[in-house]
């Protein structure tokens, strides 16, 4: 996978980068999950606006223990695009921790 972000064209590093993320997440590594998340959205501003990405940032703090954070991704992005199951289970995940 890092030879496929090092290789990757310009525009196709950020999608390798968040392919990285999720196989962090798949397999427990929250922390360097979270910080290749964060690498992509300071590379690429326009994610910082995609619900998917503030979910999965939320998502990873939660699984971090940082749940304040997590709830302060949640309440301050916004929700205009977001689908209405997706908020529902957003909101029913900030409320049960």
């Amino acid at each position: 996978m890092i030879k496929k972000i090092i290789t990757a064209k310009p525009s196709f590093k950020s999608r390798a980068r968040l392919e990285l993320t999720m196989f962090y997440l798949a397999h427990g590594f929250y922390n360097e999950a979270k910080a290749v998340l964060n690498l992509v959205r300071k590379e690429d501003k326009m994610l910082n606006k995609k619900y998917q990405v503030i979910t999965l940032l939320a998502a990873l703090e939660f699984f971090t223990r940082n749940h304040k954070k997590a709830l302060y991704e949640i309440q301050n992005f916004d929700i205009e695009d977001v689908p209405t199951d997706t908020l529902r289970g957003i909101q029913i995940l900030a409320v049960t921790h």
